[in-house]
């Protein structure tokens, strides 16, 4: 597949998925990973169960509103000041927590320029949606060792980099790991200040890592949760990404991909390989795919056709139809391209002997041998 044909197929599916989908919404730029409950708590000034009793808007320049104050009645407080009513603003930038009077709320507040300060990036939620972080928050704090907890990524995609050993080191100790298929690790450690230091020249900190990984504290019954960035090429097994699909569902994954260009069309590459265990990563990714990245991926399992139609047969009616594999699958293609494409289709179709996908075989024969037209659109 030409350069220009894989840039036209992309941007033919970012057209369909501009015109079919919502506009995604605006989300704020946090610290990765999400934080877990062991790690916001130490890092917060307050933890708080509370009710908000009133709002009011800060104006800053011009019409400009510079955040929102909340009168706040503390009903339990886990950390921080014992009080019965505290005031906390929220910022007016897309960090923002925004919240609505006479509703009940778990809280995480930090000390800002003299004024109890709280955003949308971590654990903060209404208090129905967050009785399993009370549990947790009950726990910080217990036993005698707490948790590193990490994970070694690939940018843009967020696909987990595996094998990548670390260290931690502390006043004393020195504690050692390497990364699952995920990318995770994680270390228990005896509490104190630590560093982590990634084993590879292309690994590194990333700079929006929760905690920082050259100088962090872990409390008892506490954790820290650090975030690296691999420059390496993105060579990951079927098996890895099989595994990651079973973990999230095929959407996250899929999301991940399709937003990292060259990692997406190298999947896309090895699935017209037509290699089974590739063939499965497609079958699963359809299960998660829309209109932006269906076609990429049906025309992939397509271009699989000539080299394995048995294998591509199989996949319909189980992920695929008829209709999405056996096609023309381009877009202004090269003079002959298409026409070579078909013949060779057609003859490794009429080749195939098997009972079972007789009929799905003849009704995928027919589709290929119709006089070729424009690309559906």
């Amino acid at each position: 597949m030409s350069l220009a044909d894989r840039w036209l197929t992309r941007a033919f599916a970012i057209l369909v998925a501009s015109v079919l989908l919502p506009e995604p919404p605006v989300l704020a730029v946090c610290p990765q990973p999400q934080p877990i409950i062991c790690a916001e708590f130490f890092k917060s000034d307050a933890v708080l169960v509370g009710t908000v009793v009133s709002e009011t808007a800060v104006p800053g320049e011009a019409d400009f509103i510079e955040g929102w104050t909340y009168h706040v009645g503390v009903s339990r407080a886990f950390r921080g000041p014992t009080v019965p009513t505290i005031d906390l603003f929220t910022e007016n930038d897309s960090g923002r927590l925004r919240l609505k009077v006479g509703r009940q709320y778990l809280l995480f507040a930090n000390r800002r320029e003299g004024k109890w300060a709280i955003g949308g990036c971590g654990n903060s939620r209404l208090l129905k949606d967050a009785q399993g972080l009370i549990t947790q928050i009950d726990q910080v704090g217990k036993g005698s060792s707490g948790k590193i907890y990490g994970r070694i990524v690939s940018l843009p995609s967020q696909i987990g980099v595996s094998g990548v050993e670390v260290v931690a080191r502390g006043a004393t100790d020195i504690y050692r790991a390497v990364s699952g298929a995920d990318g995770s690790f994680h270390i228990t450690v005896r509490p104190g200040k630590y560093s982590v230091v990634v084993e590879s020249a292309q690994v590194s900190p990333y700079d929006l890592s929760y905690d920082d990984p050259s100088n962090f504290e872990v409390r008892k019954g506490g954790c820290a949760q650090l975030q690296f960035i691999s420059t390496a090429p993105f060579h990951t097994p079927a098996a890895e990404l099989l595994r990651e699909i079973e973990s999230e569902g095929p959407r996250p994954v899929l999301v991940r991909l399709w937003n990292d260009e060259a990692r997406f069309k190298e999947v896309c590459d090895k699935i017209e390989s037509g290699d089974a265990s590739w063939l499965e990563v497609a079958r699963r990714l359809k299960a998660g795919s829309d209109a932006a990245a269906s076609l990429s991926l049906d025309y992939s399992v397509a271009r699989a056709l000539p080299r394995v139609p048995e294998k591509v047969l199989k996949l319909i009616n189980h992920g695929f139809t008829v209709d999405d594999v056996c096609t023309s699958p381009f877009i202004e293609p090269e003079p002959g391209v298409a026409e070579s494409y078909q013949r060779r289709a057609s003859a490794a179709l009429r080749a195939l002997r098997s009972h079972d996908l007789e009929a799905v075989r003849d009704e995928c024969l027919k589709r290929i041998e119709e006089p070729l037209v424009s690309p559906r659109m």
